[in-house]
């Protein structure tokens, strides 16, 4: 798949094109570079923390998206307090970031407050920890725990002994 998106891109825009190899060639390169030097520490303090990171990065992305709003001009998505922002350079100040995705880190906070008395409270939550414990552990056992979609447009739930008409588009295809 990336390769194909990778032939495509080289056929429409050769200068992308040129870039994302020249990172891929980087990457690779340097990956075996040290895999040659120090197969060791190679794995250990570079390869299995970047990939790590990779999925810590992607996961993180998809609960701060999973159910908000992705029509609404600030509740598209849902923001971290706590322990996570030490961390990881505020990112759990999400709505902030996408605002203005080159603002320095250091100056998410106060963005982020700016904005919160218009953001939707039930996007606004004290702790990763706290969210994933309620959401996915309680959640399991009591459906009031569990994350409900904000899309104003989110589709009613299917019947799956009923197949879909692929004839007649859904309502809100229109946007």
């Amino acid at each position: 798949m990336i390769l194909r998106a990778l032939k495509q891109l080289h056929r429409r825009q050769s200068a992308a094109y040129r870039w994302y190899a020249l990172q891929y060639a980087l990457w690779l390169g340097s990956w075996s570079l040290l895999l040659v030097l120090d197969p060791w520490n190679a794995l250990l303090l570079v390869i299995v923390p970047q990939l790590f990171g990779l999925h810590w990065l992607l996961g993180a992305n998809y609960l701060q998206h999973a159910h908000a709003d992705g029509h609404s001009p600030l509740d598209f998505a849902r923001n971290f307090g706590g322990g996570v922002n030490l961390l990881f350079f505020n990112i759990g100040r999400h709505t902030a970031h996408h605002l203005q995705p080159r603002l320095h880190w250091s100056l998410l906070p106060a963005l982020q407050q700016d904005i919160a008395p218009r953001l939707d409270p039930r996007l606004q939550e004290p702790g990763l920890l706290r969210y994933l414990l309620r959401v996915f552990v309680l959640g399991s056992v009591l459906p009031r725990y569990r994350s409900r979609s904000l899309m104003a447009s989110a589709p009613a739930q299917v019947n799956s002994d009923q197949p879909l008409d692929a004839s007649s588009p859904p309502a809100d295809s229109a946007r």
